[in-house]
């Protein structure tokens, strides 16, 4: 019995070592690691966005002469990276509609010129236009553009 305490004694001390330990100084008690809290802005045609890695601006958006609701939006991207970036219309351009739906990218022959499946050299400018059909009596409202190797994304509205 006697040597039951001693072990007791000193089971309760490294116990409440260990438990000092693992206290956490943050002030706020939050744990959570810092995560990037930087809100995506909504920009206007005509502006400027800076996506780490690529400028990238929509010039224009208009309405195609079809049977179907299909819009062009013009797309202006610059390269200011170190390496190639990958612009594919069906992955880095989501065009959402005023219910709230995603317009299909379409390959269209009417556009001035054409953005599909390029690559942009470090320092190249590429501009060309993005059709996407749009779901009956809608109406673009944003687009968003992201690529695989910059930094950020954006959304434009419409």
């Amino acid at each position: 019995m006697n040597k039951k305490i001693p072990v007791l004694a000193i089971s309760v001390v490294l116990s409440l070592s260990l438990v000092g330990c693992s206290t956490n100084d943050s002030k706020n008690g939050d744990s959570k690691p810092k995560q990037n809290t930087e809100e995506i802005k909504n920009h206007k045609i005509g502006e400027v966005v800076d996506l780490d890695g690529a400028k990238v601006s929509v010039k224009n958006v208009r309405k195609l002469e079809s049977d179907s609701n299909v819009y062009a939006v013009e797309i202006e991207i610059t390269n200011t990276g170190e390496t190639d970036l990958e612009s594919d219309f069906l992955q880095n351009y989501i065009l959402k509609t005023d219910d709230n739906t995603v317009g299909n990218a379409i390959n269209n022959q009417e556009l001035n010129g054409e953005l599909l499946f390029d690559t942009i050299h470090p320092g190249d400018t590429l501009k060309g236009e993005i059709a996407f059909e749009l779901t009956k009596d809608t109406k673009p409202k944003t687009i968003e553009i992201a690529y695989e190797n910059v930094g950020k994304y954006t959304v434009f509205d419409l």
